[in-house]
């Protein structure tokens, strides 16, 4: 028998955070910051003031005393008017995927989820960043297909990922011949100009390590294009603080790993990355500016992956991002991340949906393009 549970606030998710997370272990969701702490750090943090923790709604279908199937969102306005409900997650962090037990009769937990969603406060599902290509979500559409749900999908960027299989010379025969020849070479300049190169990896445990260590490395990233920018995390208030408590969550799980590219004895590149499910993603990365002629975010890279080709103990690197010239010089694979739109059967949202579908692609396609001032262009971008 399967039994929908309706989790309308923060303090519901949290009563069933290990029924939740044991989901997640069993699904095939790597991005670690799906598990319930972590989805109600990101909404405490970022969603609506005014409704508080009654911002955060999710579906959640149980057979035989566990969670089968969960789907977390957060309360949003569309235009500034439509209330609509959208996956937990950002710009900033991303903290939403459609958990499911892949041992599960699928189809039926999917159509139980799926008819759920006439239950939610909304007139519209606007879930941006879900990985449409997985057989999750493609699962997901059918269903709501099969109980009558108007929906539309839109592509919006994809993501590389490097396999990590077989040795580190059959990958590396797979790089286009300039980028092995680069990687020796900017190696070779600059440990010329510095001295020794070399990868420095921690996983720190107690609150004040890790608020040291992410200091460090959110200080280099300061010293790139970013905080020229005034998008680093150093020049956003209260996003220091927001990543050293996520990585204190994260570390508690031993989801934590700061990598760092010395020369010699200096840090000039790291990652901020989550490891789980033997899945590396480099979530926040930076390099020192002073440094860009040798490609230091290359050469972490390359650090990095040569780790784990020699160790075998990491499945996926995942370069999070959405896939640039800089991460498909590595890449073996990505996929694609789109906008999943539904609407329940309300008319207003169905009114809505329809012209999202039939009307912004016109309107699109006739608006004038915007003058643009000539691009910044860098070195390379981590």
């Amino acid at each position: 028998m399967l039994r929908l549970l309706h989790l309308r606030s923060l303090d519901a998710l949290l009563t069933h955070a290990a029924a939740w997370d044991d989901l997640w272990r069993r699904s095939d969701v790597t991005i670690p910051t799906v598990q319930a702490r972590l989805v109600a750090q990101w909404v405490r943090q970022f969603g609506p003031r005014a409704l508080g923790s009654r911002a955060f709604q999710a579906l959640a279908i149980e057979e035989d005393g566990q969670f089968v199937a969960a789907l977390p969102l957060c309360a949003q306005r569309l235009g500034g008017w439509l209330a609509a409900g959208g996956l937990t997650g950002n710009a900033w962090t991303p903290a939403a995927d459609l958990l499911v037990d892949p041992n599960t009769n699928r189809e039926a937990v999917l159509d139980h989820l799926a008819r759920a969603v006439s239950r939610l406060p909304w007139q519209l599902l606007w879930l941006d960043n879900a990985i449409i290509d997985a057989p999750r979500w493609q699962d997901f559409l059918a269903a709501c297909e099969r109980v009558g749900w108007s929906h539309e999908v839109q592509e919006r960027f994809r993501i590389s990922q490097v396999e990590i299989a077989g040795s580190w010379d059959e990958y590396r025969a797979t790089w286009s011949k300039n980028h092995r020849q680069n990687m020796p070479r900017y190696r070779r300049k600059l440990c010329a100009a510095q001295g020794d190169v070399s990868l420095r990896v921690l996983r720190p445990q107690s609150s004040e390590d890790i608020a040291a260590a992410l200091r460090r490395g959110f200080e280099i990233e300061n010293r790139s294009w970013k905080g020229a920018a005034r998008s680093a995390v150093l020049k956003s208030p209260g996003m220091f603080e927001f990543f050293t408590q996520q990585a204190e969550l994260l570390a508690e799980q031993g989801q934590l790993e700061l990598a760092f590219l010395d020369a010699g004895g200096r840090p000039i590149a790291f990652h901020y990355a989550w490891r789980a499910k033997n899945v590396y993603h480099p979530f926040k990365c930076g390099y020192d500016e002073a440094f860009a002629a040798y490609s230091p975010g290359q050469l972490l890279i390359d650090e990095v992956l040569r780790e784990f080709f020699a160790t075998g103990e990491t499945a996926v690197f995942d370069c999070v991002g959405p896939a640039t010239d800089f991460t498909r010089k590595w890449q073996t694979r990505e996929y694609t991340v789109g906008r999943v739109a539904i609407a329940p059967g309300r008319l207003l949202g169905q009114a809505v949906l329809a012209a999202y579908k039939h009307v912004w692609p016109t309107l699109k396609a006739w608006r004038p393009e915007p003058r643009r001032s000539a691009p910044r262009v860098a070195n390379e971008r981590t």
